[in-house]
């Protein structure tokens, strides 16, 4: 099968992770479309901010599904006077091909638009005719009474270098000459990244003990990633669910702290048929500091807790795994 993804923006590179992951594991052929500039240096495929529109209506010839995040078929692509087509088209108008109708998946990703107006964004995908999937558990159980969602969990390709765990877990020199543990801490959106809580949190316990909080924000994807990996700790958010970088900390085989709540646990146990989890569970700011302080004290601790993370990225949560699972999804629509 030939399936397209097309999305707005991929800044956490969540749909090209999905994208990878099927075509390295399973037999399916995958590509992906932003609308949007790819600012944040991610790797990408083609985007409409150039002129690749003639690329674009031939993937939409040839898919047999249409994977939409944070947009639908009705889309109005533009083309800029550059382009050898001189005319506007909506995706939809590509839908049914000769005497075949594509397949639709609406994958909802909580940008702040589709947390706000769940209501509303809700009614209308249900009003479509595709599967609809939901990035994280607490968007699944926001949308459950306006649409059919279910929950679909993210990936990371465990294997690429920049995912691999760190040869040593030892403090790092600073400038200063002194050695530290670092918490990293990557940041979108600084309120529901609860950037205030963990650098209060990190700054009080600093004045007894060598650690330090970083913030990683405004980089590109590529310097982002590489400077996650000299963290010893990675803090999430206490929202109440994960995010794409609890995935990645995992993978890098580092203890992750998320505020996870007790339907997003019971969630993940459910998919993948488990009973327990290497998240390190904080809901405030007492539980960031005394899993902070429990590690740190607890060197030994530490690196046991991160190599059960990375063993979960292997066994449970593997891109392999879930391109298999995503293709099972392709196959029944």
């Amino acid at each position: 099968m030939n399936i397209l993804h097309i999305t707005t923006t991929d800044p956490a590179g969540a749909g090209f992770n999905l994208v990878r992951a099927t075509n390295e594991h399973t037999k399916h052929r995958a590509r992906i479309l932003t609308t949007h500039p790819n600012v944040f240096g991610h790797p990408d495929d083609i985007s409409t901010s150039y002129d690749f529109y003639d690329e674009f209506e031939a993937l939409l010839l040839q898919a047999d599904v249409l994977h939409f995040h944070k947009i639908d078929e009705d889309y109005e692509v533009v083309l800029p006077e550059q382009s050898t087509r001189k005319r506007t088209w909506q995706i939809k108008d590509f839908l049914t091909v000769g005497k075949k109708t594509k397949k639709i998946v609406y994958h909802i990703h909580g940008h702040p638009y589709e947390r706000a107006n769940y209501k509303e964004n809700g009614d209308r995908l249900n009003t479509k005719n595709g599967r609809i999937l939901a990035s994280t558990p607490d968007l699944e159980l926001l949308y459950l009474d306006a649409c059919g969602v279910e929950w679909f969990p993210n990936c990371v390709p465990i294997n690429d270098v920049r995912y691999l765990p760190r040869a040593t877990n030892n403090k790092i020199m600073t400038q200063n000459g002194e050695r530290y543990y670092f918490v990293g801490h990557a940041v979108s959106d600084p309120h529901l990244k609860n950037v205030k809580e963990v650098r209060e949190v990190v700054e009080q316990i600093g004045k007894l003990h060598p650690i330090k909080y970083f913030q990683i924000s405004g980089l590109k994807f590529d310097t982002a990633i590489k400077m996650k990996r000299h963290a010893h700790i990675i803090f999430d958010h206490i929202q109440g669910y994960y995010g794409l970088g609890s995935l990645e900390g995992l993978s890098m085989g580092k203890p992750v702290i998320a505020g996870m709540n007790d339907y997003c646990i019971a969630r993940i146990h459910k998919f993948f048929g488990i009973n327990d989890n290497p998240w390190q569970i904080a809901r405030d700011k007492n539980g960031i500091r005394d899993s902070i302080v429990n590690l740190i004290l607890n060197p030994e601790l530490m690196i046991r807790v991160g190599e059960a993370s990375r063993k979960f990225m292997e066994e449970v949560w593997s891109d392999k795994n879930i391109a298999g699972r995503l293709a099972g999804i392709y196959e029944s629509l």
